[in-house]
Protein backbone atom coordinates (compact mmCIF):
# COMPACT_ATOMS: atom_id res chain seq x y z
CA UNK A 1 0.00 0.00 0.00
CA UNK A 2 2.96 2.19 -0.02
CA UNK A 3 3.25 2.97 -3.79
CA UNK A 4 -0.89 4.60 -3.65
CA UNK A 5 0.35 6.77 -0.99
CA UNK A 6 3.40 7.80 -2.55
CA UNK A 7 1.44 8.25 -5.76
CA UNK A 8 -1.62 10.57 -4.53
CA UNK A 9 0.87 13.56 -3.61
CA UNK A 10 3.09 13.41 -6.51
CA UNK A 11 0.10 13.46 -8.75
CA UNK A 12 -1.64 16.62 -6.21
CA UNK A 13 1.68 18.38 -6.78
CA UNK A 14 1.28 17.70 -10.66
CA UNK A 15 -2.12 18.77 -10.83
CA UNK A 16 -1.02 22.26 -8.97
CA UNK A 17 2.22 23.14 -10.53
CA UNK A 18 -0.07 22.53 -13.53
CA UNK A 19 -2.88 25.30 -12.67
CA UNK A 20 0.09 27.30 -11.19
CA UNK A 21 1.62 27.43 -14.65
CA UNK A 22 -1.60 28.25 -16.27
CA UNK A 23 -2.14 30.84 -14.49
CA UNK A 24 1.39 32.13 -14.74
CA UNK A 25 0.89 32.23 -18.50
CA UNK A 26 -2.80 34.33 -18.14
CA UNK A 27 -0.64 36.61 -15.98
CA UNK A 28 2.04 37.09 -18.66
CA UNK A 29 -0.60 37.14 -21.56
CA UNK A 30 -2.06 40.18 -19.52
CA UNK A 31 1.31 41.98 -18.68
CA UNK A 32 2.37 41.85 -22.37
CA UNK A 33 -1.39 43.32 -24.01
CA UNK A 34 -0.84 45.95 -21.29
CA UNK A 35 2.51 46.61 -22.23
CA UNK A 36 1.72 46.42 -26.23
CA UNK A 37 -1.70 48.68 -25.26
CA UNK A 38 0.71 50.78 -23.04
CA UNK A 39 3.39 51.13 -26.29
CA UNK A 40 0.46 52.19 -28.79
CA UNK A 41 -0.82 54.82 -26.25
CA UNK A 42 2.67 56.40 -26.64
CA UNK A 43 3.05 56.19 -30.41
CA UNK A 44 -0.35 57.58 -30.20
CA UNK A 45 0.60 60.50 -27.77
CA UNK A 46 3.70 60.69 -30.32
CA UNK A 47 1.51 61.34 -33.73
Amino acid sequence: MKAPAQVIPVMAIGALLALCWRGAQKGVAVKISKKIANYQKINIDKM
